[in-house]
C-alpha cells in the first residue's frame, strides 16, 4: 500500500509529527476507513 510506504520515510514521519497532522486513509471500493492516524 502506498500510504505505509510513503508514511514509513523518517522525513514524513518527522513532518507529521512537527505539525501534529491527523491522517486518515480511506478505501473507496470497500467504502470504509482503513486507517485514523492522529
Amino acid at each position: 500500500m502506498a500510504f505505509n510506504t510513503l508514511f514509513s520515510l523518517p522525513f514524513v514521519q518527522t513532518v507529521v509529527k512537527h505539525f501534529q497532522l491527523s491522517l486518515l486513509v480511506y478505501d473507496p471500493s470497500e467504502e470504509v476507513i482503513v486507517e485514523w492516524k492522529k
